[in-house]
């Protein structure tokens, strides 16, 4: 949480090392997300469909390629006020609805619901 901004990219589903043999694409929020926000710290994530299904947009900013990223750098750099309120805000999200307990219970919810769709 030392950084001024954290920059959250999203694994290319082509590179070599991840192993990903057959070629399936990302598409969710990664799990440094959370981490990043349960630190009361600034990021910038990658788009990822389901991104906002978990923070909204006065949450979490994103970008859609190198050039978005580089601009939204030069952007928030200069705007500490507004970097230390996305912070603030996903980490009240954060510690108030993505820790394990919730995630368990939410599990167990659905287990006990028969619904399993979000699992």
């Amino acid at each position: 949480n030392g950084a001024y901004i954290n920059i959250n990219t999203l694994r290319p589903f082509d590179e070599d090392k991840n192993e990903n043999h057959t070629g399936i694409k990302n598409k969710s929020v990664n799990n440094r997300i959370f981490d990043i926000s349960a630190c009361d710290a600034f990021q910038l994530m990658q788009n990822a469909d389901d991104l906002y299904e978990y923070f909204s947009e006065d949450e979490i900013v994103s970008f859609s390629d190198e050039g978005d990223l580089i601009n939204k750098i030069y952007t928030y750099i200069k705007n500490k006020d507004e970097t230390a309120t996305y912070s603030m805000k996903a980490y009240k999200k954060t510690t108030e609805n993505h820790t394990f307990e919730n995630r368990l219970k939410t599990i167990i919810s659905c287990i006990d619901s028969g619904k399993t769709k979000h699992l």
